[in-house]
Formats: C-alpha cells, sequence, structure tokens
C-alpha cells in the first residue's frame, strides 16, 4: 500500500522525537491528505510509552513483529483511535507505522 506522506521528502513536513532512555524514535510525516506515523523501538526489551498522535482513526500498515516478517508475532492494535495520546508496548527490536487518511 502506497503512503503519500513517506513520498514527500520536505523536511518541514516531518517531525523526529528520540528517547534516549528507552531507546525509541519516533517519526510523523504528512503531506495533504496523509500521515504517516513510525515507531522504532531499538531497545532489546519492549517499551510502552505515551505516543502524541494528532487526533483521528490511525491503520497500521507495517509491524515487523508480524509472522510474515519472521518476527515473534504481532502485539500492535490494527488500529487506534487517536485524542492526542496513545500508550501501546512496542516489542523489542521492531518498527511500526500506522497511517492516517484525511
Amino acid at each position: 500500500t502506497a503512503v503519500p506522506a513517506l513520498a514527500d521528502r520536505r523536511r518541514e513536513r516531518m517531525t523526529v522525537t528520540g528517547f534516549e532512555d528507552e531507546r525509541l524514535l519516533l517519526v510523523h510525516r504528512w503531506t495533504e491528505g496523509n500521515q504517516a506515523f513510525i515507531i522504532f523501538n531499538l531497545n532489546p526489551s519492549a517499551v510502552t510509552l505515551p505516543v502524541r498522535l494528532p487526533a483521528g482513526s490511525w491503520t497500521k500498515c507495517l509491524d515487523s513483529a508480524e509472522a510474515r516478517w519472521q518476527g515473534p508475532g504481532a502485539t500492535l492494535p490494527s488500529s487506534v483511535r487517536s485524542d492526542e495520546s496513545v500508550s501501546t508496548a512496542m516489542p523489542p527490536h521492531s518498527v511500526a507505522m500506522y497511517q492516517h487518511l484525511a
């Protein structure tokens, strides 16, 4: 599935937030009518951290923990409804991406 927000390479349409102690990296990219939020867990342990998302419905389009990527099995929800903050446990050494369509 194409994610238009990833094709827009303008830096002013991207925020990157790192959490050094948790070894977590959050990337938010957006373009007209589309947003992508990518969570990288670089920690050897699962990490739970409240994440601030723009309000709305977000659909998971990538989860490296899924069996098809030879991961241990998906534990993240396939969709989330955000009211600005979502708290989800990220599996160790994993990446997940959620997409929001306007």
